[in-house]
């Protein structure tokens, strides 16, 4: 813009002079005639014009340099600012990224090392039912070994958890017929037991029978198939 009205004052001067130049020429061919002096004076005056001119026209330049000289200079500390804030803004995404990478990297560790645990636990609990197995079986062993040692068992009639006193008198609509048991049996169909510590049931009568285990009497029936045993 300013080189722009430089040029145009320049231009101006310039059609003056030339002007200035026709307007002589003019005189001079209507015999008009002016001293040399005069002419002298004006090349002077227009000398004079012309080296303000041209001050002044430096005196514009000079500004307009420093001013595009701070502008480029500016314009070279935002580009520099700019660039350095794009690598620190790359930089600290390239960091969150292997950041993010190693953290999955340690949750797949972290899901090889549940899985492991997994089957460790499942092999851990095969382990106890085999256990629980050997356990049972040593039971039954100490009890056999119990009774082999001349222990006082249960006898007929009687019951305990280990086969072993202190025991239990079985139920009515029970028995048990053997020593050292550890329950007692129902009275089958056909059968009761109204006491206490039975080692056996009793069988119905003619006209009389039991429809379920573990009676403790018999009814009468009119069942033609039980009326004659």
């Amino acid at each position: 813009m300013m080189n722009a009205v430089i040029s145009i004052v320049i231009a101006s001067l310039l059609a003056c002079c030339f002007c200035q130049e026709i307007i002589n020429r003019s005189y001079f061919s209507n015999g008009v005639r002016q001293s040399c002096g005069k002419n002298d004076n004006r090349e002077r005056e227009m000398a004079s014009k012309i080296e303000k001119l041209e001050h002044a026209i430096s005196d514009l330049h000079e500004p307009l340099g420093n001013t595009t000289s701070d502008l480029q200079e500016k314009l070279g500390n935002i580009t520099s600012d700019l660039q350095e804030r794009l690598g620190n803004i790359t930089s600290d995404l390239q960091e969150q990224l292997r950041n993010s990478a190693a953290d999955i990297q340690t949750l797949k560790e972290q899901l090889r090392i549940s899985t492991s645990d997994i089957q460790t636990l499942n092999q851990s609990n095969l382990d106890l039912q085999e256990q629980l197995r050997i356990s049972t079986s040593d039971i039954q062993t100490l009890r056999e070994q119990f009774q082999n040692a001349g222990l006082v068992h249960c006898v007929a009639g009687s019951y305990s958890n280990t086969g072993l006193v202190p025991c239990k008198l079985c139920e009515v609509g029970t028995y048990q017929p053997s020593t050292g048991s550890t329950s007692c049996k129902p009275c089958e169909v056909g059968s009761y037991q109204a006491s206490l510590g039975s080692t056996s049931c009793t069988i119905c009568g003619k006209g009389m029978w039991t429809v379920t285990t573990g009676s403790t009497d018999c009814k009468v029936t009119y069942n033609t198939e039980y009326l004659f045993g």
